[in-house]
């Protein structure tokens, strides 16, 4: 079917003029028609809301029809429009239950410092310079408290894939159609804010008419040119759900160059290497924002206590994987969010009959895979014989295949929270006994995707599925609080995070929401020895070679505070038997746990 094409903007039109002509007008004109498409929440909108603390109150600038407002009822929420035909639509279908505003984006009717959060889709877009954009976005934060939350979405430019086929190097200031189909003059009626602005209802209309095409003025947001605006208010942090595996990364970077690992991690500088040249090419970074957020990051000297953390979470968490490979010898591991870890490769050097499977976002694993491939060891290991792309430009990253399949290896770039929608996973052998990792990965999703997700993997095994989980809790304390707040501040909301504050409460969750059996968790101030409820004839996690060998590289004498941090943290083991003939890891019980399940 024939699209109307969109065209471009004259340079001459007051910004003020382009968009009450553009934007403000059309709108009202094609508001009937415009609500009627919209009546479906965006699932990452709409995830965002659901993820609010209840009781929250938050603002919706732009709010249309007001289709966000109902998705969360714990939440207080404003709709506000510029459109008063849109408003109109919005108190039609909520039954005047909505709590709703005519206003403009650049002066909203609400004080400053006040809201818990807000959401802005769809609207940037339509101011007509970048100062306005600027203006209009800072006007929404300063609304908001310290530490609050605020989702913004525009369309993109590049969009190749779109049936409009925008792409890098197109106008980014265009007007893009709507067309009104069968329009009725006599279907219009006066609302009460005088305009001729038009609701699903309004009026019969009386005959057909032509179809009428009204154009609407629309930025095209290029790659990270909307973090860009948002950090020039300078009121802001902007959240990337990658950030958390380039911490992840530092972390280890770190650990690795106090050698807290024996033998030290050979793989991770070709990894940072790997993150140095193509970080810029990922969404929402510049060329200029990765330079500083990998500076950032690999010159910071990380804490004795950190330090200490990381050892111990991925000492553990690597113990546990190796005794089950020495249970179960032909089996698979799946290692969810797997981001930047090497924990893979060191395994399959030793135990090469392993089928190993790493899930990450795209951007991140085509950063991996490219590291990979230039690693000649990890060639060797993997009998990679092709050559290694040139990859000089986003356009040429766009089109790089994340998915790396050799031998037992296999790198799948793939949301989690989408991997419903896949018919096949390349690779993936059902009848191994199979353990999932999952390394501060599943705390970012809502209790509800946590739970579908782990369900997902377990129903797909024909054997043994083992899930080992590492992830904060807030114990709701003083320090729980702190790390919350701290979270909440760089833009990172852990659903589950007090939601299941303890032990118990994560124990009863994944057995009573995930199906879970045998559960067994801990904290890593367990695992290192810290714990003041531990039996000292416990078989520890840590032996006390190893002990004395990490005490000699740093300095720890804050006993009561690492203590402290490391008891937010736990180590969770379950499984899911796909048939009654499955056996269970035996081998998990040699460690201690407090909290165990049958």
């Amino acid at each position: 079917m024939a699209t109307t094409p969109s065209l471009p903007v004259s340079q001459d039109i007051n910004p003020s003029e382009q968009e009450n002509t553009y934007v403000h007008d059309v709108y009202n004109e094609i508001a009937s028609h415009f609500s009627k498409t919209r009546y479906k929440p965006w699932p990452i909108v709409e995830r965002f809301l659901t993820g609010r603390p209840k009781y929250s109150v938050g603002l919706d600038v732009g709010c249309g029809n007001g289709k966000y407002l109902n998705v969360n009822q714990d939440l207080f929420i404003i709709g506000s429009d510029r459109s008063s035909g849109l408003i109109n639509c919005a108190q039609e279908v909520s039954n005047n239950q909505y709590n709703l505003a005519i206003a403009d984006g650049l002066s909203l009717p609400h004080p400053n410092d006040e809201f818990d959060f807000a959401i802005s889709i769809a609207v940037i877009h339509h101011f007509a310079t970048e100062e306005r954009r600027i203006q209009a976005i800072s006007h929404i934060l300063s609304k908001l408290k310290k530490g609050a939350q605020c989702l913004i979405y525009c369309w993109a430019l590049e969009q190749e894939n779109s049936r409009r086929g925008y792409r890098e190097g197109d106008d980014q200031d265009v007007l893009i159609p709507w067309v009104l189909h069968n329009v009725s003059k006599h279907s219009k009626k006066k609302n009460s804010a005088g305009d001729n602005s038009t609701c699903a209802g309004d009026a019969t209309r009386e005959k057909a008419q032509p179809n009428e095409t009204k154009y609407r003025y629309y930025h095209l947001y290029k790659r990270g040119e909307l973090s860009e605006n948002a950090l020039a208010t300078g009121l802001c942090t902007v959240a990337d759900e990658g950030a958390t595996d380039l911490d992840a990364l530092s972390c280890r970077y770190n650990m690795d160059i106090k050698r807290y690992l024996d033998p030290p991690d050979e793989y991770i500088e070709d990894l940072m290497k790997s993150y140095n040249s193509y970080l810029q090419f990922c969404t929402g970074y510049t060329s200029l924002s990765s330079s500083r957020s990998l500076k950032s990051l690999f010159q910071e000297r990380k804490l004795p206590i950190i330090n200490r953390g990381t050892y111990l979470r991925t000492k553990a968490i690597t113990d546990v994987v190796e005794e089950f490979i020495r249970e179960f010898e032909n089996c698979q591991i799946i290692s969810l969010g797997s981001g930047s870890d090497t924990r893979a490769f060191s395994i399959l050097e030793k135990s090469p009959h392993v089928v190993y499977h790493e899930i990450d976002f795209a951007d991140t694993a085509k950063i991996k895979k490219l590291g990979i491939m230039k690693n000649n060891k990890l060639r060797q290991l993997f009998g990679i014989d092709e050559n290694v792309p040139e990859i000089e430009s986003r356009e040429a990253f766009d089109a790089f295949d994340p998915d790396l399949h050799y031998k037992n290896y296999h790198l799948h770039g793939a949301d989690l929270r989408e991997a419903h929608a896949y018919s096949e996973w390349k690779g993936l052998n059902f009848d191994l006994p199979t353990i999932v990792l999952s390394e501060c990965v599943l705390c970012y999703l809502s209790p509800e995707e946590y739970s579908s997700t782990i369900k997902y993997w377990t129903n797909l095994g024909n054997n043994l599925t083992g899930i080992l989980i590492y992830e904060p809790m807030s114990l709701r304390d003083s320090f729980g609080q702190t790390m919350y707040q701290n979270l909440q501040g760089r833009g990172l909301n852990l659903q589950t995070f007090d939601k299941y504050p303890n032990l118990e409460s994560r124990l009863e969750f994944l057995k009573q929401e995930c199906n879970l059996s045998r559960l067994r968790m801990t904290t890593l101030s367990s695992v290192g020895g810290y714990s003041k409820t531990q039996n000292t004839e416990d078989k520890s996690w840590i032996g006390a070679e190893d002990l004395r060998r990490i005490n000699s590289l740093e300095f720890v004498d804050e006993i009561e505070e690492i203590r402290l941090l490391l008891e937010h943290y736990c180590l969770c083991y379950g499984e899911f038997r796909g048939s009654k003939r499955a056996s269970s890891f035996k081998g998990i019980d040699q460690w201690p746990w407090h909290v165990k399940s049958i």
